[in-house]
């Protein structure tokens, strides 16, 4: 669906193998660093291009960090709530597994990361953002009928959650992508993208709709520079292409 007649076979297998196998490397690496205290987290994880996130936050300006199930993606939020302080992301249980969901909650919050819970979340984003709380989502995923906005991603029909563009647009907030990448599974780099900048015109839900496709975009753009790294596992056109699932 992704590649289409832009990749071969060969290519596209090659793809897949090294999915699996980076993520071999992800969840081994999840447990060795789950002792890694503060500074132990800074030394992991580099940050680059945070220049106007920093600016934003000396002016008080709420801010909402997107990214995406890329990479080692569990060590965003660590991250940078070591580098920065507090940080608020949104998550929920993981299903049949509460001792994993124990596990990720007290490895969060030893690193200064609140998690608010997905069911009912929106109160409490908004209030975290009027706080001059750091607001963090990932927003790949498919998401019901009701929910979703659709956008094009890599060429395609797909759902995708407007409830970012919509909580900018109510307080405010900047939005800015962020996306974690590694060449060695040993120490990662998380780098900042430009801030998106949404249209802002009498019609709301043609701004909402434009703003969601500017984050499916450089989403879309991120995962094309290294295939390998995404978590392809998701069943991200199950809403508009289920067949292809089955």
């Amino acid at each position: 669906m992704a590649f289409g007649n832009t990749k071969t076979a060969e290519e596209k297998t090659a793809i897949v193998k090294q999915v699996f196998h980076n993520f071999g490397f992800y969840l081994a690496d999840f447990l060795l660093s789950y002792e890694l205290d503060v500074e132990g987290m800074r030394r992991k994880v580099r940050i680059e291009n945070d220049d106007v996130f920093r600016q934003l936050r000396a002016e008080g300006q709420p801010v909402i960090l997107i990214t995406a199930h890329h990479c080692n993606w569990e060590l965003i939020p660590k991250a940078l709530g070591s580098h920065y302080g507090h940080f608020v992301g949104v998550g929920e249980k993981l299903r049949n597994s509460p001792k994993l969901t124990e596990m990720l909650n007290a490895y969060r919050a030893k690193h200064q990361v609140t998690m608010l819970p997905k069911r009912g979340a929106y109160r409490g984003m908004v209030r975290a953002l009027k706080a001059g709380e750091v607001l963090g989502l990932v927003i790949d995923q498919n998401t019901s009928e009701k929910e979703a906005a659709i956008i094009n991603f890599f060429g395609h029909p797909a759902r995708h959650t407007p409830s970012v563009a919509r909580l900018a647009r109510k307080t405010g907030a900047v939005v800015i992508p962020a996306f974690i990448h590694t060449r060695d599974h040993r120490s990662y780099t998380l780098r900042f993208e430009d801030p998106l900048i949404p249209p802002v015109s009498d019609d709301e839900e043609a701004d909402i709709l434009a703003a969601t496709q500017l984050q499916a975009s450089i989403t879309e753009k991120i995962i094309r520079e290294n295939p390998t790294e995404y978590f392809w596992f998701h069943q991200r056109f199950k809403g508009t292409f289920p067949h292809i699932y089955r």
